[in-house]
């Protein structure tokens, strides 16, 4: 019965969301899907600094880690975005002077 309680503390003293908001935020500075990576990785740690109250004072640097590195992929996804702008309507450009000699 005492091993279930203290597992039941254990589960309880953890944040899942803030080491969860720290992982998606490192993979956002991987993936700059748009920023969006990032933004789910700032939610998640913006809700796991809330939760972090109370508990284990490594969550609460996990969350804070987790919010800066979001930002960083946000803006890094949002740079990224905007410098394929170009390309992308290059591309569209020649795709419709294809299709334009197709008909």
């Amino acid at each position: 019965m005492d091993q279930n309680n203290n597992q039941n503390e254990q589960v309880n003293n953890s944040n899942g969301l803030a080491v969860a908001g720290l992982i998606v935020a490192m993979v956002s500075i991987l993936i700059p899907f748009m920023g969006l990576t990032g933004g789910i990785g700032l939610v998640f740690s913006i809700i796991g600094l809330i939760q972090s109250k109370g508990k284990k004072v490594i969550y609460k640097v996990y969350s804070i880690l987790g919010i800066i590195i979001a930002v960083v992929g946000i803006i890094y996804g949002i740079y990224v975005l905007i410098d394929a702008l170009p390309q992308l309507k290059e591309s569209l450009n020649e795709t419709a002077s294809v299709l334009k000699i197709v008909k």
